[in-house]
């Protein structure tokens, strides 16, 4: 395995506007139903979280949307 050291540049030097266009996809891609939460071996704290607060389908995808815009 060799080294993989990530730049974190691109993640961190983001306008204002930048933010807004990544935001107005995510939301479009919530709508058009092509986003989920991982549900699986590896998220269990997802999963966790999602049965405490009683969280459907519905509620996922209206909360994400409130939350991404």
């Amino acid at each position: 395995m060799g080294n993989t050291k990530r730049e974190t540049k691109k993640y961190t030097d983001l306008t204002p506007d930048d933010i807004k266009a990544y935001l107005s996809k995510f939301r479009k891609f919530i709508l058009d139903g092509k986003y989920s939460i991982a549900q699986n071996e590896n998220r269990q704290e997802n999963i966790d979280f999602i049965e405490y607060y009683k969280i459907d389908t519905k509620k996922r995808k209206r909360n994400t949307i409130r939350y991404s815009v």
